[in-house]
This record gives structure tokens, sequence and C-alpha cells, in this order.
């Protein structure tokens, strides 16, 4: 018996980036028309966009829980269910909305005042 060895995969064909291409002449756009140069495009930088702010600088933290759970909106949008652990807002007054999953109706509202850098916390019973 003969034992048959696998054959090597061939590799598949080494195509030219677009770079040599041009280099080459082989572009398709010069392709058509014999003798002439092909376009050359300058691209242009993007602006640059000032780096977004730091959330220690700029930001203050709100961890919040309640019992039984809740809904919490601030400023009117919804953030999703208690407990919210280290929830990013920006510095200053906020007003808070925290609306009962198991008593129909309840709702509580208090205001806020979020510091630069640091975490308020906030327990709510109903």
């Amino acid at each position: 018996m003969v034992a048959r060895t696998k054959k090597p995969a061939a590799a598949p064909p080494v195509r030219a980036q677009p770079e040599e291409r041009r280099a080459a002449g082989q572009d398709r756009a010069s392709a058509g028309a014999p003798g002439s140069e092909p376009e050359v495009k300058r691209l242009r930088r993007a602006p640059r966009v000032a780096a977004a702010a730091s959330p220690a600088r700029d930001a203050g933290f709100l961890t919040i829980n309640c019992e039984p759970y809740a809904t919490l909106y601030v400023d009117g949008k919804k953030h999703g269910f208690t407990p919210i652990v280290r929830l990013t807002l920006p510095e200053g007054a906020h007003r808070l909305r925290l609306v009962s999953s198991v008593r129909a109706h309840a709702e509580k509202k208090m205001r806020v005042r979020i510091v630069s850098g640091q975490e308020l916390r906030k327990f709510v019973k109903w």
C-alpha cells in the first residue's frame, strides 16, 4: 500500500494593492487611455476635534437605590431601574423622579446637586 500525503494547499494569488497598481500604471482610470497620467487625489485631513471632557473634572456621579425597585428619570430622561450605581451626570442641579414598580401611580420627586468629581448616594424606601 502506498501512503497518500496531502498536497499543500495552493496559496491564493497575490493581488497588487491600489498604490502598487497606480505606480505600475495599471489603475482602472488609466487602463483605457494609453499614455494618460493617472489622476492623483490628495486626501485632506479631518479637522481636529477637542478631546471630550473627562468625567472627573466636569461631572459627578449618582448612586441610587430604592426598596422596592423603581424606575429613575433624571431631568425627564429615563435611566432604567434601580439600583443604579455611579451614573455620570453633569455638575449642577438635577430633578429626579422615581416611579414605583409595585405601587400603582406612586412616585417621588426630589432635587439633587451634583458636585464635580464626587458621588452622591441616595436610598429611598416607599
